[in-house]
């Protein structure tokens, strides 16, 4: 029988763990999600053929060169290239089908097959493709054993050229890859196309962050974006560092993330060459945060403090410019407005329609805001190219011969035309692609790298007068769970107007109700941020209280109370006092603004008692702003005294009825007197016995 009992209580036991573990399971599964970095579209491992090196622009009397790596099993005696190179590209649209495969113009050199292993080693590995470049009868100096005959022009060979590479092993075709060659002569060159690269810095974190947030291979990447920055550092750049990412990096103790921050607060040091935007605490969409009062200001505030402290900066360098990859609804764009942000990166489907004579090199004007405020197009086709798959160094030549397409469209153009280069939020760093793309722009003779503010201040604004107009259907808000937001952040903005902005420990509760308002979340991930959110606050408000005996006796009709709170807290705070019963009355008032800087605080209060006995007093504790309730207690107040109404109605009432008696007794007494008293029968002995009724008798002697 023991046995038996023993059986089933670990059964019960084993349930009980295993319903236990399912439900952490559950819990953080929703959690982590939050904290792995969205990455890029990458697939694992290095692609058959890749390129490693490139000259990113090539000018008259300059050869092309190229670093290819193979990872293929077969060996490179028995591996050959094939590189064939196609006539300029026309416009834009041949470009985007050239990187398709889709070649729209004819081909005008072909070199193959190369025996791989007749080509020379690369210094980092790999084989060197050197090419002499023909530009209209100009070839590059030197001696190369392959040229490439661009077939243009002596006038006019200045274009993009693709070059299609494919790998061959013995039984055909084992790879291929499509890069550019971008020939520019400075001499027939126009004004030179700006370009604002913006790199956002941003890890999703579980919340609270606390040290220990940030993953490492999180710390790894954000090293990696400040090292290439400062690497290149006279490359104008814009980079979005929210608060959440800085007080990660602050509190993690991971060398990388001491690394990333020294970089970043050097950079930041130079705000001419490289600006801080989007000083949210994390990403958001101002259009949502419109239906939760002052949540935009508390967005801006909390990570331009964040910002502030992590990088060391006397003055934040934040620009008055907002980027923005997805689309915001116009109460949005009103909401930065009136936030002090002069100036737009939105996507083309923000609008409703764009003009024919604006295009994404244009700065023009958008509807909200009165006047109209200046927006840059931020093009999807070139955030799309920082996504470098397994090819990084490839696809950073891709995004630079994109960038010199879209200059060779229009290259004698009289004004200056200006685009925004924007990596998506979920981008991961990688050295090698910043690394070709910054010393690309640097070097690049039709491209002239400026900062986002820059781009939007110096470049005019179209004049075309009929402003664009948000596009239909966008909405703001956050749903089914707006009420609860907004519920939150209203019992946060009453706790912190109580304790003071200035207490660290205040702000972190807040830090998971903002990560709430994150763009693009779950509702399910924003519900997990809440409860951690309230779950700090209630930690907070339980060390506020009241002394345990809660019985207030009273003996003077006019007294003055104590009213004990209790404080545990490691910081004052500010609280509004207010005492409610229907049998007392209050002549000073019935609410204090009081401080609790002590354990126990006494407040004292004036108190008139109405009646006597046991009767209830709440006791409220509210937050100087918004009066929201902190703490509730209830008291038991014993009033023993005697009004001097009640005295002089309890004596008027007993001389009342002493005289009433008293009346009564007297008029009984004379009635008494008045009246006969009551006869007994007479009989005849009786009124013989009785003088008053004796008859004379006759003389009976005569």
């Amino acid at each position: 029988m023991l046995g038996v009992i023993l059986v089933l209580c670990a059964l019960l036991s084993q349930l009980s763990l295993s319903t236990y573990a399912g439900r952490t399971k559950i819990y953080l599964s929703a959690s982590t999600s939050r904290s792995k970095r969205p990455r890029s579209t990458a697939s694992v491992g290095a692609p058959p053929l890749a390129l490693t090196a490139q000259s990113p622009w090539v000018q008259p009397g300059q050869s092309f060169d190229m670093t290819l790596a193979t990872h293929v099993r077969t060996p490179p005696s028995k591996l050959t290239l094939e590189v064939t190179v196609f006539s300029g590209l026309p416009n834009r649209s041949s470009f985007e089908d050239a990187l398709s495969g889709n070649f729209t113009t004819r081909p005008v050199t072909y070199l193959g097959p190369l025996p791989l292993q007749s080509l020379p080693p690369g210094s980092t590995g790999g084989v060197n493709l050197d090419l002499g470049v023909d530009a209209g009868g100009t070839v590059s100096t030197g001696r190369f054993p392959y040229v490439a005959d661009l077939g243009c022009q002596p006038t006019n060979c200045d274009g993009v050229y693709p070059l299609h590479i494919t790998l061959d092993g013995p039984s055909g075709k084992l790879s291929s890859l499509t890069t550019f060659l971008v020939f520019q002569n400075p001499a027939q060159g126009g004004n030179p196309l700006r370009v604002a690269v913006v790199l956002p810095a941003w890890t999703p974190l579980s919340q609270p962050v606390q040290a220990g947030s940030l993953s490492p291979a999180d710390a790894h990447d954000l090293s990696v974006l400040a090292s290439s920055l400062q690497a290149h550092s006279l490359v104008p750049s814009t980079l979005e560092l929210y608060g959440q990412t800085a007080l990660a990096l602050s509190e993690s103790t991971l060398p990388a993330s001491r690394e990333a921050l020294a970089d970043l607060a050097q950079l930041a040091q130079q705000p001419a060459d490289h600006e801080l935007a989007d000083p949210t605490y994390s990403p958001v969409d101002p259009a949502q945060l419109t239906a939760v009062p002052g949540a935009l200001q508390l967005q801006l505030a909390t990570g331009t403090r964040l910002i502030t402290a992590a990088l060391n900066l006397h003055a934040p360098s934040l620009v008055s410019d907002w980027v923005s990859t997805t689309a915001i609804a116009a109460k949005g764009v009103d909401a930065l407005y009136k936030a002090g942000f002069r100036g737009f990166v939105l996507p083309p489907s923000n609008f409703s329609s764009v003009p024919n004579q604006l295009t994404p090199t244009k700065i023009f004007r958008f509807a909200p805001g009165g006047t109209g405020l200046p927006v840059s197009i931020a093009d999807p086709e070139l955030t799309r190219e920082f996504s470098y798959g397994n090819d990084p160094v490839l696809a950073a030549n891709h995004l630079l011969a994109d960038l010199a397409q879209i200059y060779l469209d229009a290259p004698d153009s009289p004004s200056t035309r200006a685009i925004t280069a924007t990596a998506p939020l979920g981008w991961t760093p990688n050295s090698a692609f910043l690394g070709t793309l910054l010393s690309g722009l640097q070097d690049s003779p039709v491209l002239t790298p400026v900062t986002l503010g820059t781009l939007i201040s110096k470049t005019a604004a179209s004049s075309d007068r009929s402003y664009l107009r948000a596009a239909s259907g966008l909405t703001s808000g956050f749903g089914s769970i707006s009420s609860q937001i907004e519920s939150s952040a209203t019992r946060f903005a009453g706790f912190s107007s109580a304790a003071g902005a200035h207490v660290a420990s205040v702000n972190a509760i807040g830090y998971p109700l903002l990560a709430s308002e994150g763009l693009d979340l779950t509702v399910a991930s924003r519900r997990i941020d809440l409860d951690v959110f309230h779950r700090l606050l209630e930690d907070q408000l339980a060390g506020i209280g009241f002394t345990p005996d809660r019985t207030i006796i009273i003996t003077a009709r006019l007294a003055r109370i104590p009213i004990t709170v209790t404080s545990q807290l490691p910081y004052p705070i500010q609280v509004h006092l207010t005492l409610l019963s229907n049998k007392l009355s209050f002549p000073h008032g019935s609410t204090r603004l009081v401080r609790l800087d002590r354990r126990n605080n006494a407040i004292y209060f004036t108190v008139e008692a109405r009646v006597s006995g046991d009767f209830p007093l709440t006791v409220l504790i509210t937050s100087p702003k918004g009066h929201q309730t902190l703490v509730l207690g209830r008291f038991t107040v014993r009033s023993t005294a005697v009004s001097i109404v009640a005295v002089i109605l309890s004596v008027g009432a007993a001389s009342f009825l002493a005289g009433w008696w008293l009346l009564t007794v007297v008029r009984a007494r004379r009635g008494q007197r008045a009246r006969p008293s009551r006869a007994k029968p007479l009989t005849a002995s009786g009124l013989a016995a009785d003088p008053r009724y004796r008859i004379a008798q006759p003389d009976r002697t005569r």
